[in-house]
């Protein structure tokens, strides 16, 4: 069973940071196991009661606010809510989500990385993974419970201060693993091609994708998009390969609004939550999702992108990488058609009958349609990736 923290962990742990090398903690396995008695051993202070709500989820993991109430002579400054993941109820799906390390990896994370992340991510109380009986749970904190913090969302977008603030946060983040020979050590993280369809199957895979598109959305696809698909269908791996090459860092890999937490002001706080894909890979893939698939209030795609890269790269360089401009777009060109790939995914896979779902999948196919077209994908393709 492994545990928070790490050594390398804990050797720099500030005396602020929760310890949470629970001995003996049991781990969950359904809501009504997230009991008093439970919260009161994760959070060594006295509970008396908790009211567990849903939240609505995802395909990987199922996601609880439990909202503790205290005892007399609890902890001072005890968390008012807190969010707790646990694997999915269907034995099927849970066990194709363990054997893709998607469990693992996120407590993973939260072990090796979270507590000496520079960019922010939620506190991290508990977070544990049993590969025998497939049972994890991670318990962290409820970013919303900060002061003027609130869940972004893709269909509904952000202001450009606040992407331009989620943009400079992946920069952050890039910045502190850029080229750091501990990422090569650690074995659970993957490569992008491991987290995916496997080494040798990507082209295979994307073909598929776009065969079972809706037919509307191959209708819409511009000629760029189309030719980024075709020239994609002989180059995916390649592509992927490219990808982890160096200048690597620790990347989120599903940078989107939808998975970050917004604060308010004139320099809001980023909060980057939900961490299962993270991976090593180039940089520019966190910024390209991010800046692709983001709808900015009031501004087109095109006024927006120049505005969104460069607060990346400033950003970058000030953290004293250095890392040549031409260097960079190349980078992003060639993530880009990482983000094709995942809006092909994504509107290939996403359940139509979900009231969001297509305007969510109308922004990811226009992020595919935007990057192919912008970026010149196919010359890129042909250039970079011959034959």
């Amino acid at each position: 069973m492994s545990r928070c923290y790490s050594p390398l962990v804990l050797a720099h742990l500030a005396p602020s940071v929760p310890e949470c090398n629970v001995p003996d903690l049991p781990i969950p396995d359904a809501p009504e196991e997230l009991t008093s008695d439970w919260l009161s051993a994760v959070l060594d202070t006295p509970v008396a009661s908790v009211v567990v709500e849903p939240i609505d989820g995802g395909l990987i993991a199922r996601t609880f606010r439990v909202k503790p109430s205290y005892t007399l002579g609890a902890t001072s400054g005890a968390p008012t809510a807190l969010i707790v993941k646990l694997p999915m109820a269907d034995l099927g799906i849970r066990a194709r989500n363990e054997a893709r390390n998607f469990y693992s990896r996120e407590v993973a994370f939260y072990q090796h990385h979270a507590p000496l992340m520079w960019a922010s991510v939620p506190t991290c109380f508990a977070a544990m993974h049993e590969p025998a009986s497939m049972r994890s749970m991670l318990v962290l904190e409820d970013g919303t419970t900060r002061p003027g913090m609130r869940v972004g969302d893709n269909v509904a977008g952000c202001s450009l201060r606040e992407a331009v603030a989620a943009s400079r946060g992946f920069a952050r983040l890039h910045a502190q693993w850029w080229d750091d020979p501990r990422l090569l050590a650690e074995d659970w993280l993957p490569t992008p091609i491991e987290i995916g369809p496997g080494p040798g199957l990507a082209a295979d895979e994307l073909r598929a994708l776009w065969a079972q598109l809706p037919n509307a959305h191959q209708q819409a696809a511009k000629p760029a998009l189309r030719e980024t698909v075709e020239l994609l269908s002989t180059r995916m791996d390649r592509v992927y390969e490219e990808t982890a090459s160096a200048p690597w860092t620790l990347t989120h890999w599903d940078s989107r609004l939808d998975n970050l937490l917004i604060g308010s002001g004139t320099e809001p706080e980023v909060v980057t939550f939900d961490w299962q894909i993270v991976s090593r890979a180039q940089g520019a893939r966190d910024l390209v999702q991010f800046a692709a698939t983001t709808a900015i209030h009031g501004m087109s795609m095109e006024q927006a992108w120049p505005e969104l890269t460069a607060a990346y790269y400033t950003a970058l360089v000030a953290e004293g990488i250095a890392y040549s401009r031409a260097d960079f777009d190349r980078a992003v060109r060639i993530a880009a058609n990482q983000t094709v790939r995942t809006a092909v995914a994504v509107v290939a896979r996403l359940d139509f009958t979900n009231e969001r779902g297509p305007a969510l999948a109308a922004r990811f196919f226009d992020s595919a349609n935007f990057v192919a077209e912008h970026l010149d994908l196919p010359g890129l393709l042909r250039e970079e990736f011959p034959g």
